[in-house]
């Protein structure tokens, strides 16, 4: 598994899971109840976004392809 990266709500990252099948790990603060826009813009994006509390359980999970 790849290091977690801190990332600030309202931050735009940029990268390429090479090869397709890498992990990348991103780490924020949010509050309970607060709605997050995750938007996979590359022409080739497809995968699974998937979010854990602080105590590393399971909260949601959505699966994007193309």
């Amino acid at each position: 598994m790849n290091d977690v990266t801190d990332l600030a709500v309202d931050t735009v990252t940029n990268g390429t899971l090479n090869p397709g099948r890498e992990t990348d790990l991103f780490e924020f603060t949010g509050t309970a109840g607060q709605r997050l826009f995750l938007d996979g813009l590359g022409t080739q994006f497809g995968g699974s976004i998937v979010v854990y509390d602080t105590n590393n359980q399971f909260i949601t999970s959505q699966t994007i392809g193309l």
